[in-house]
């Protein structure tokens, strides 16, 4: 694997962000979402408001993984809660550790803020990931996201 470098985003990676957001959702929506629901989960420009938002505001930390100067991941994490509100890689990068790099990231800075677990909403295709780093399922939630229903596993591991 290429070496891997995670930092602090800026608004300069909002594009990037988004690219990878929506290339990760096109290709990793697995038979369990239909194609409108993938649909209405791809982000579209209005996501980007949401992004610099979470920029903006000290109790968000936005991490993203670069190899070289290219974005190929990045992870949203509400200090406040503990809660991992987005983690996305690149397609052609599964596999090759940016996902669980960004999450180490994520649950150190959890820790060292005082949070005493990590909670998120895992998507069907991406639960095995999260058992593989001791997340534990709690149940299966339906979330609403641009008109359509979508089932999501609720997970969470103490820190």
């Amino acid at each position: 694997m290429a070496s891997v470098s995670v930092r602090q985003a800026s608004a300069d990676d909002n594009l990037d962000v988004m690219s990878v957001k929506r290339a990760a959702i096109q290709d990793g929506a697995d038979e369990r979402y239909s194609a409108e629901q993938v649909a209405a989960w791809t982000p579209g420009t209005e996501e980007l408001h949401d992004y610099e938002a979470a920029l903006e505001d000290e109790g968000f930390l936005v991490l993203v993984a670069e190899i070289g100067s290219a974005v190929v991941g990045f992870a949203i994490l509400d200090l406040d809660s503990g809660a991992l509100l987005a983690l996305y890689i690149q397609p052609g990068q599964r596999g090759t550790g940016i996902g669980s790099t960004l999450l180490g990231h994520v649950e150190t800075s959890a820790s060292m803020n005082g949070a005493d677990t990590v909670a998120l909403l895992a998507s069907h295709n991406a639960v095995g990931f999260y058992e593989r780093h001791g997340y534990e399922r709690v149940e299966t939630v339906e979330r609403e996201i641009g008109g359509e229903t979508m089932p999501f596993v609720s997970m969470e591991k103490g820190l």
